[in-house]
């Protein structure tokens, strides 16, 4: 019995404190204006994380009217040179869902197929990849009122970055911090369990 509480405990306390849920990147939605990436382009904005994460779900605020059911690409990708995309890291296909005029559009990463980055500078980009007819053919607004500060875009034959400093997207980006601090609560449940034990073991020897 004893030992089956302990490892009870332990199983909490582990889990507690590798998963914690937490906003990465949240610019708020674009307001003004049209950026193409339908068609003409790929757009990329720079984040950084400070801590380590399991990347769980990405999107971005795209127009969504008139186009349900339409397909893009999110990608993220290393940042080996500080000005633009680097080594390719992860692809996901994503489908418009909305009806109106601009919506949050993206993907959910599960936990057993986490996209696990480390503490350090990325870039997330928004892609057309295919010229299939069901492919997304639109924009992001911008104007984000809490844009990320570095962006850059890419070009049909899609060959050359170029630095863009002033994409202003609307991006959120959430996942579980990997390995937090266990919270007070956390730390009491399992100090409690461990002093009943010892309350359990004090008894039997009595």
């Amino acid at each position: 019995m004893k030992r089956k509480i302990f490892l009870i405990l332990a199983a909490v306390f582990l889990y507690c404190t590798t998963l914690q849920a937490a906003t990465i990147v949240d610019t708020g939605p674009g307001t003004t204006g049209l950026r193409d990436f339908g068609t003409a382009q790929w757009l990329s904005s720079r984040f950084t994380l400070d801590q380590d994460y399991f990347i769980t779900d990405i999107a971005g605020w795209v127009v969504s009217e008139d186009r349900a059911g339409q397909r893009f690409s999110i990608s993220i990708y290393h940042n080996d040179n500080g000005e633009t995309p680097g080594t390719h890291i992860y692809t996901n296909g994503a489908v418009i869902s909305g009806t109106d005029y601009a919506s949050w559009e993206g993907y959910h990463i599960s936990y057993q197929n986490g996209l696990e980055l480390l503490s350090g500078d990325y870039w997330v980009n928004f892609e057309k990849r295919t010229a299939n007819v069901d492919d997304y053919d639109g924009f992001m607004p911008y104007n984000s009122a809490n844009p990320l500060v570095h962006g850059a875009v890419i070009t049909a034959p899609l060959t050359l970055w170029s630095e863009f400093d002033d994409l202003k997207l609307g991006i959120r980006i959430t996942g579980d911090l990997v390995n937090p601090v266990p919270e007070p609560a956390t730390l009491f449940l399992f100090g409690s369990g461990m002093i009943g034990l010892a309350g359990i073991n004090r008894k039997k020897y009595l």
